[in-house]
């Protein structure tokens, strides 16, 4: 609903003040990178999506 308790929890804004008009939910394994990947990309961590929990659903 756009609150300003919700809002404090990010960074910035992203819905400009307004509130979602859709949600959903993806499930991720999270791993720390290892030394190789790490000096590679300079990625501390690897995010691999496993599935989506609740597709697209438009909010009232």
């Amino acid at each position: 609903e756009a609150d300003a308790a919700t809002l404090r929890l990010l960074a910035d804004d992203p819905f400009g003040g307004e509130a979602p008009r859709w949600v959903r939910a993806v499930s991720y394994r999270y791993r720390f990178t290892t030394r190789v990947e790490l000096r590679a990309s300079r990625d501390r961590w690897v995010r691999d999506r496993r599935r989506e929990l609740i597709g697209p659903m438009a909010l009232r």
